[in-house]
């Protein structure tokens, strides 16, 4: 599968259930979608987004963002759905990033009309 067809594939995933985790995405795609590589912010240093995946879902979830909204959510939501990250939880993001890694848990839901 290439990441165009995962990230069509997420965002279809996005459109029909609204809300969905990486640790939903991830499960959709199964090992395909595992592997080592982390998923962080690019303008903020020291925030984390997802760890644990492949190149292929890295890929597709930079292709997924300019379609879908993201929503900060609760650690528990991710508990629930199976998956937390071993990493403080960023309640903020300063400008200049964080010195150690932070996590931020968040969902996906589709973008609303304009």
């Amino acid at each position: 599968m290439t990441a165009q067809e995962m990230a069509d594939a997420m965002l279809k995933e996005v459109q029909n259930y609204g809300g969905v985790t990486f640790v939903e995405l991830q499960r959709l795609f199964g090992e395909e979608a595992d592997g080592d590589l982390t998923i962080e912010s690019k303008t903020v240093p020291g925030v984390i987004f997802w760890s644990g995946v492949s190149q292929t879902f890295a890929e597709a979830f930079f292709l997924l963002m300019p379609q879908v909204e993201t929503r900060q959510t609760s650690p528990l939501t991710y508990l629930i759905d199976g998956s937390v990250l071993q990493l403080p939880v960023a309640k903020r993001l300063p400008a200049k990033g964080y010195k150690k890694n932070h996590w931020v848990p968040f969902a996906f839901y589709p973008k609303k009309a304009a």
